[in-house]
């Protein structure tokens, strides 16, 4: 079995007879995701448009009632999200397959919210910078 891999996806190439070409699927992700080719040439660029409409299609999550836009990093070679709908919070999380992406995304969005439901915490009384402290009546001048 033949591999190909492209913006860190892998597929997976197979010759099929009945169809009299290669025929490959992208690995290691919730669709089905199929292509054909000829030629090496023809397969590569049906699955690099796979891939490209795939992603895509990819571009938002959401859980929870929060949206998450994703897009590709070519410079981390993996998949980041960023929650769009937090207020003033910057929440980020990456992935390098659909699944890590989703359990990412799900995981730190619990996280927040977890946080934003603690009660608040008063702040601790300030320090007076003074030391009261009795000295013995021999160590008086």
């Amino acid at each position: 079995m033949k591999t190909m891999t492209y913006r860190g996806y892998t597929a997976e190439i197979i010759y099929s007879d009945e169809d009299e070409c290669f025929v490959g699927h992208i690995v290691n992700i919730g669709a089905i995701t199929g292509f054909h080719g000829d030629t090496d040439e023809e397969l590569r660029n049906a699955f690099e448009n796979m891939v490209e409409l795939y992603i895509e299609t990819l571009k938002t999550m959401t859980y929870r009632g929060y949206t998450a836009e994703i897009i590709y990093s070519d410079e981390d070679e993996c998949f980041v999200g960023h929650v769009v709908d937090c207020g003033d919070d910057i929440i980020s999380f990456h992935g390098d397959t659909d699944e890590e992406l989703r359990t990412a995304f799900e995981d730190v969005m619990d996280l927040h919210i977890e946080v934003k439901e603690r009660p608040e915490t008063p702040p601790q009384k300030h320090f007076a910078w003074r030391l009261l402290s009795r000295l013995r009546q021999v160590l008086h001048l």
